[in-house]
């Protein structure tokens, strides 16, 4: 079980947007910056972030609002 206030890695995010845990505004926030991470057009600016995204390291804490 996700809890939604812990660290999750993108393997628990894609997880729990599977099993309906998160809410839809935590899908949006993830996806919204995930694209803009990942953006070619419009590069950003932080290259260990991006590259952290690409490899799975990043942790995202999504707590309530």
């Amino acid at each position: 079980m996700i809890k939604i206030s812990s660290l999750l890695d993108q393997e628990k995010i894609k997880e729990g947007m599977e099993k309906g845990i998160l809410k839809e505004w935590m899908i949006t926030t993830y996806s919204d910056f995930r694209n803009s991470l990942l953006d070619d057009s419009a590069p950003y600016p932080c290259y260990f972030a991006v590259e952290a995204e690409k490899n799975g390291l990043i942790r995202y804490e999504l707590l309530p609002k």
